[in-house]
């Protein structure tokens, strides 16, 4: 399959396809916001083997969002163990497929039926584009003290329906407002799901879609809870990565990508460690007597 690289929506791209477009995305930001150094690294870094729990949520978004993909990329392997004869005859018959153990296979079945047979979930998981690939490039205009400059992005976005929403399809533990909203704040949801919001205006001419999230969660009884992100949220993910963005830009034309910050550091103990009054101060001390030091 030829590599896309013009702006625009593409579909039908596979995932290693996507891959291979060298743009910049909400996942190698989450490197910069870390600092640049780290991002500079995941640019060369060679792609590492995925996860169990990647490769579960890879085939539970291909078995929700593309039941028929599923079907066409999955062998289901029942044997306890894989090796010996049996496993090389398996794996042989299914070249070319991703294999699942039967347990595995089970799972992924079970938490796509979960999500499916939700009438608040369904309704966003299907008759949409699956897997849509967005290109876009970020302009940011020159302001007062600072320079323009314009970056190439990508985005892959679970599903879109056109006029109604984008959707992003997110497998947890937790999918209880308190737990799942310092989740995604952790893993920066609020940026990716941004950046989404934008790509899709900028190749869709302009228009603006609201964002739904249908959490499902990995284990029994596999509870659904679809979130709006609302525009306080989306701004604050859309503020980060515009500023994001900007650094990148910065390590470009200096060709300079820095670790943490420059020169020394005081180092501060974390406000939870901080002892409230000097009493407090005091308890922290330790008894010491001539008889510890023999």
């Amino acid at each position: 399959m030829t590599t896309p690289n013009t702006d625009g929506m593409h579909l039908s791209v596979s995932r290693e396809t996507y891959d291979r477009i060298e743009r910049t995305n909400s996942t190698l930001l989450r490197h910069l916001q870390r600092s640049p150094k780290h991002y500079e690294a995941q640019l060369t870094r060679k792609a590492a083997g995925a996860t169990e729990s990647q490769r579960i949520g890879k085939a539970v978004h291909i078995a929700t969002l593309e039941p028929e993909r599923f079907r066409a990329t999955y062998a289901v392997w029942e044997g306890e163990r894989r090796d010996g004869k049996k496993w090389d005859a398996f794996k042989a018959n299914n070249r070319g497929f991703e294999i699942l153990k039967e347990n595995e296979y089970q799972l992924v079945q079970s938490i796509a039926n979960a999500a499916l047979s939700d009438p608040r979930a369904a309704k966003y998981l299907s008759g949409g584009a699956a897997e849509a690939t967005l290109l876009w490039t970020h302009v940011e205009p020159a302001t007062l003290g600072s320079g323009g400059f314009s970056i190439e992005c990508k985005a892959r976005l679970d599903m879109v329906h056109a006029g109604t929403a984008i959707v992003d399809l997110k497998t947890t533990r937790d999918a209880s407002p308190k737990a799942f909203s310092s989740q995604c704040f952790d893993l920066g949801t609020h940026i990716q799901l941004a950046m989404y919001q934008d790509a899709y205006a900028a190749t869709n001419g302009g228009e603006i879609l609201p964002v739904k999230v249908v959490a499902v969660e990995n284990r029994s009884p596999f509870v659904v809870q679809v979130y709006s992100m609302d525009d306080e949220i989306l701004e604050l993910g859309r503020i980060t990565y515009r500023g994001l963005l900007q650094t990148l830009a910065c390590c470009r034309n200096t060709g300079r990508y820095r670790g943490y910050y420059d020169g020394e550091l005081e180092l501060e103990l974390p406000r939870w460690a901080r002892p409230a009054t000097d009493e407090d101060a005091d308890g922290l001390g330790v008894e010491f007597s001539e008889a510890d030091a023999a």
